[in-house]
């Protein structure tokens, strides 16, 4: 069920309540109380819970690989050697080659590194931004219209 979809559910920002699917009942029997409800998060923008499976990998890749990947030394080439293994497995679950990805630091170095692409691309064409948008996109947008 979508939130808001049976007015149901009431918005607070970065969340909603809306009714445990076991307490759809008519609404003479149900009063609308939080034990009775579920809260769903939508403040993606900053992050969202990881998944299980991430956690693990995270947990194994900060125990079994933590070195510096571009050390020659053993522990350097062990991380160096999962970083890799993990390109292929993204690249594979893509369908793209290994070498189409890039591995960033963060979002932001991933955000400029894209703007960056697409400035290449379309030159002098104007880039359309929402007022709201993250500053590691305005900056570098601002940075492409004093240029062109």
């Amino acid at each position: 069920m979508q939130a808001g979809s049976r007015g149901d559910s009431h918005l607070d920002g970065i969340s909603a309540w809306r009714l445990k699917p076991e307490n759809l009942e008519p609404r003479s029997r149900v009063k609308g109380t939080l034990d009775r409800m579920e809260r769903l998060y939508f403040d993606a923008n900053a992050t969202v819970p990881p998944h299980p499976d991430a956690v693990a990998a995270a947990s194994r890749a900060m125990t079994e690989s933590w070195a510096n990947p571009t050390s020659t030394h053993r522990e350097g080439q062990r991380a160096r050697h999962a970083v890799e293994e993990a390109r292929r497995s993204i690249a594979a679950s893509l369908g793209v080659a290994p070498a189409e990805l890039v591995v960033c630091a963060s979002a932001t170095e991933a955000l400029h590194l894209l703007i960056r692409g697409l400035r290449a691309e379309l030159g002098d064409e104007p880039a359309a931004v929402f007022p709201g948008e993250h500053s590691a996109c305005l900056n570098p947008l601002r940075d492409w219209s004093r240029v062109s």
